[in-house]
């Protein structure tokens, strides 16, 4: 197969994408392709995407400029050669597999939530919503970091017209790394099909940030990674199912 390059313009350069069918990709879908390009996600919409996405080039530059540290952001807008917004540039992530999360250490898993935490608060002080609630935007990379990726749907309220900025702000981002955070663990804890046990375990914990921050901690305390703390909940799972 011939390979295809695409040329377009980042920081005011010009880069060669390699866009064909055995380019290196990060991941695609209905909406865009991220390709990987010189140890970057260069995520590029797709043709009948570019007048319909949400995180336009405003977002972009409004957003690379807040500091967070798990909540993935664009680094640069990317352009074609004739000036159109295609996109933009983040820091490549590489997901782990199961296993990677599951030997967690309980420690390591409650720092990343502290830093998740955080960055909403961050997110909170730049008047920016998070708001796409997937379970397919929360990822562990294979340093057993946990990530925030793809803002697309985030809502930048300082740019925003006709949306007003809601009271809550700063509860609905807590809510939204709460939720993240229990498709994470229920993702892993249950098998595909029970469905009902990862609804149970969910609606188990207080949508309150500071209540389920206690909860998980009281919950984990007596294990030392979450596979044990896997086994504990299909112990106790199973345990009320019996009797």
């Amino acid at each position: 197969m011939n390979m295809e390059y695409k040329t377009y313009i980042v920081n005011d350069k010009k880069v060669n994408v390699r866009i064909d069918r055995q380019a290196p990709m990060l991941g695609k879908g209905y909406e865009s392709i991220v390709y990987l390009v010189q140890g970057k996600a260069f995520k590029l919409y797709r043709s009948y995407m570019l007048d319909k996405h949400n995180l336009g080039e405003k977002e972009c530059w409004y957003l690379r400029e807040i500091p967070t540290r798990r909540v993935l952001l664009p680094d640069q807008p990317i352009y074609d050669e004739k000036g159109k917004y295609y996109g933009y540039t983040a820091k490549a992530l590489w997901k782990g597999e199961k296993e990677d999360f599951l030997e967690m250490s309980v420690s390591t898993f409650l720092e990343n939530v502290k830093l998740l935490y955080e960055d909403a608060s961050l997110l909170t002080k730049y008047h920016v919503l998070m708001d796409d609630f997937n379970e397919n935007n929360v990822m562990v990379t294979e340093d057993q970091k946990i990530y925030i990726i793809d803002p697309g749907y985030f809502i930048c309220y300082p740019l925003q017209k006709e949306k007003e900025e809601p009271k809550d702000l700063e509860k609905q981002n807590d809510l939204f790394i709460r939720t993240n955070l229990l498709f994470l663990l229920s993702s892993h804890i249950f098998s595909k099909k029970d469905e009902f046990g990862k609804e149970e375990f969910m609606n188990s914990f207080s949508r309150n940030k500071e209540s389920f921050i206690y909860e998980l901690i009281e919950e984990m305390k007596d294990c030392y990674t979450i596979q044990d703390y896997q086994k504990k909940i299909l112990e106790e799972m199973e345990y009320k199912r019996v009797y």
